[in-house]
């Protein structure tokens, strides 16, 4: 899975940094459960010590071969009951305690607002899956052949401007830079595309940045507002925006990573780059609590026709993880596992819900790695308690 996610996400590393405040505990329980740093969901079955010990070991890996200064991990399950682990730092500098209830950066967990979005905006009729990508953003060389539909699942061929030399070169030099959405499908249609549309597999931030285009010129109001109303709003999720500029809202946690490659000690990157660079493919924000949500209503369909919902789950395998990683509209699938992972530099995530089971497992890491170790935690926690539902 290194191989696919190194590539995958080369486009998604933006770098951010911003003070926070510290949340206060406004009763007994809640500073006991901040002490502890251990804790199940009042009121719910915990899951079986044996199986908890296997996640702390998957905690213990996050934060000692990857270096992530905090780890929140989160459990629920209907047959094998709830556990959330925390652990470590949300701040190294203030040595403050990483919290369930903090926020972190998504990464590209976003494009699972992103295409939610337009499969709504597809139930209502005002777009088609197969309609053609020049109906709605004109200028994209081949937009009457490629699709909506080979844009959400990655088919379109397009090339992934993270890719491109002069774009990571720019973001070395001058992460605050804003980019528009424009700007950067101009980069990338500067390249020749991977392959013709709808004859391969290749994961692009491009593709999802002419959807959020796309988004704004058929609701015409921007991208965020359409995540925050028919999403966020939606759903009761109370920690999750689309993020611009450089800065976090609220109570958050810090992000770290290397600054350059050849660095050895992590950096704060909570705010060194705007999100613009990632904007409809990677710039949102949440909480686990949030991606709890999130994951079971995204993997139920719960916002979707039925029949749409269907389309939503025709999967496309992911070149070099044929039988165990599949991409459909907007969303992932490995084993019977659907949901998503992100990194945005200095955060790392993944939320995936089994229907099957009706369980739920949200990773999130204060790191940034380009091994995507919140998506490798989350394979080893599925195997390691759901093992019939996973090909790995």
């Amino acid at each position: 899975m290194r191989g696919i996610y190194g590539r995958c996400h080369s486009g998604d590393r933006g770098r951010e940094r911003s003070a926070r405040a510290v949340p206060a505990c406004a009763t007994l329980l809640c500073v006991l459960v901040a002490a502890a740093l251990l804790f199940t969901s009042c009121g719910t079955r915990e899951l079986e010590p044996s199986l908890q010990v296997k996640v702390e070991k998957v905690a213990d890996r996050l934060m000692g071969e990857y270096r992530a200064p905090g780890v929140i991990i989160g459990v629920w399950s209907r047959e094998q009951g709830d556990f959330t682990l925390v652990r470590g730092l949300a701040d190294v500098k203030s040595r403050e305690p990483m919290d369930a209830g903090l926020a972190f950066r998504a990464g590209s967990i976003t494009k699972t607002f992103t295409g939610n979005v337009v499969l709504q905006l597809v139930d209502e009729g005002r777009v088609g899956l197969d309609d053609p990508v020049d109906r709605y953003v004109r200028g994209v060389p081949g937009g009457g052949e490629i699709t909506v539909r080979m844009l959400l699942n990655n088919t379109s061929g397009l090339f992934n401007y993270g890719e491109d030399e002069q774009v990571i070169a720019e973001l070395e030099r001058n992460p605050e830079r804003k980019w528009t959405p424009r700007e950067l499908v101009e980069v990338a249609t500067s390249h020749p595309p991977y392959f013709p549309p709808g004859e391969g597999c290749y994961y692009s931030n491009t593709n999802y940045v002419l959807l959020g285009m796309m988004i704004e010129k058929v609701t015409g109001r921007t991208f965020a507002e359409e995540v925050n109303a028919r999403v966020a709003e939606t759903v009761g999720l109370a920690d999750t925006y689309v993020a611009e500029g450089t800065g976090l809202e609220g109570v958050y946690s810090h992000g770290y990573g290397l600054l350059l490659p050849d660095d050895e000690e992590l950096a704060d990157l909570t705010n060194h780059m705007d999100t613009s660079i990632v904007w409809s493919a990677g710039a949102a924000v949440s909480s686990m609590e949030d991606l709890r949500m999130w994951a079971a209503v995204l993997a139920e369909g719960e916002l979707l026709e039925p029949g749409t919902v269907r389309e939503m789950k025709e999967w496309v395998d992911l070149p070099g993880a044929e039988g165990v990683a599949a991409y459909g509209l907007g969303v992932m699938k490995f084993g019977d596992f659907i949901g998503h992972d992100g990194m945005f530099q200095g955060y790392n995530a993944a939320m995936f819900h089994l229907p099957e089971e009706d369980a739920t497992i949200v990773v999130f890491a204060n790191v940034s790695d380009a091994s995507d170790p919140a998506l490798l935690a989350f394979l080893q926690i599925a195997k390691d308690l759901f093992p019939g539902h996973v090909t790995w």
